[in-house]
């Protein structure tokens, strides 16, 4: 097995995921696995919020003041998770796409201030997504990963 890391191109607005794996320059071949990280997913998709664009619920009030954290964070894990478990200071334990993840996997690293990525809506259907591209525009069978550092 040979782990290779892949340099690509941070955008800040949304754009095709298999095209920037293409400006790479990797010599993908078949078989290989691509692990792409959820983030670089979800910037794609465009999943890139503005925190001052949200509007804040009663319920997201009661929880942000509960947990001690942002109310704006607290609505957008409440809009993003199937469930929500329980909380810790500065976070809410969510169900996601049958995952438990922090806010749901929202995150606040690597974008502007007052910005977040969201987790992919639906990861496994951008995987496989992906994995088509390259069979039909390569004619290359490759195996796909979304992965997260959580």
């Amino acid at each position: 097995m040979e782990i290779l890391p892949i340099s690509v191109t941070v955008k800040k607005s949304k754009f095709d995921l298999f095209d920037s794996l293409n400006l790479s320059g990797f010599k993908f071949r078949e078989n290989d696995i691509l692990i792409v990280s959820s983030k670089y997913v979800s910037m794609s998709e465009g999943s890139v919020m503005n925190l001052d664009k949200i509007k804040v619920s009663k319920r997201a009030k009661s929880l942000a003041s509960e947990y001690h954290m942002s109310a704006k964070l607290a609505e957008l894990t409440l809009r993003e998770s199937d469930y929500i478990y329980k909380g810790i200071p500065g976070f809410l334990l969510a169900i996601k796409n049958g995952i438990i993840a922090p806010n749901a996997g929202i995150d606040k690293s690597n974008v502007p201030r007052g910005f977040v990525i969201l987790y992919p809506s639906k990861p496994f259907r951008s995987a496989e997504n992906l994995r088509r591209r390259f069979l039909v525009n390569r004619g290359i069978k490759v195996g796909v990963v979304i992965a997260d550092s959580r």
